[in-house]
């Protein structure tokens, strides 16, 4: 993909936490409209990785460019990248909505609410909207958690082992609604130990490197 075609570039990242060197030298772009699996065991990085693309950590060496901006340094352009964590984030106290309302006011922008009700029906989750977070399964909080990031419109969505605890129906809802975004130019770079299918790019990482591009 030519340069103009890039929309995000990993550049040299390397990332110390603790004792442990959790990433080296780590560099690739991700294209507009373009659907990136990081591929991986536990432990190869993959997760420090997303949250270094997200800013929520900081490199020790090299930059995360956003649209040729520092992520790390451009809080603008970091409203750019909706993060979905592994760990979910989600406040146990507060209802579907009321989680969406809070991180309304975190991000500083308003969610796609056309948007979010049809995820509410793609998940099955509208029978759950007056519950709170703490009584939900681990596959719904996961859906709600998913929900939470597609609904907010961005440039690039970072999801971290989104398959995890999905039933077949949701994922297939997920994928299908992955490759639709993708299509009107959103780029994903998503982190799993299994495939998702429909991505156009994996990279495989072991011991905090990419090791295989294809």
């Amino acid at each position: 993909m030519n340069a103009e075609g890039i929309l995000l570039t990993v550049e040299g990242v390397s990332k110390r936490l603790g004792e442990r060197q959790v990433l080296r030298n780590v560099g690739f772009d991700v294209g507009e409209g373009e659907v990136v699996l990081i591929r991986g065991p536990n432990g190869s990085g993959k997760t420090t990785l997303l949250r270094v693309v997200a800013g929520v950590l900081r490199p020790d060496s090299g930059r995360v460019l956003l649209m040729g901006r520092d992520v790390h340094d451009d809080l603008g352009v970091r409203r750019e990248i909706s993060y979905c964590p592994e760990r979910l984030g989600l406040l146990g106290d507060y209802t579907i909505e009321d989680n969406m309302v809070f991180f309304t006011k975190v991000f500083g922008r308003p969610f796609d609410e056309g948007r979010f009700r049809t995820y509410l029906r793609g998940f099955q989750l509208e029978d759950y909207l007056n519950e709170r977070i703490s009584k939900l399964s681990a596959g719904t909080k996961k859906k709600v958690a998913i929900v939470r990031s597609l609904a907010f419109p961005a440039k690039v969505y970072l999801l971290d082992e989104p398959l995890a605890n999905l039933d077949e129906e949701s994922v297939k809802f997920l994928v299908e609604e992955v490759r639709r975004l993708a299509d009107q130019g959103r780029s994903f770079l998503i982190s799993s130990h299994i495939e998702f299918p429909g991505a156009d790019l994996e990279l495989e990482m072991r011991g905090g490197s990419v090791v295989e591009i294809r």
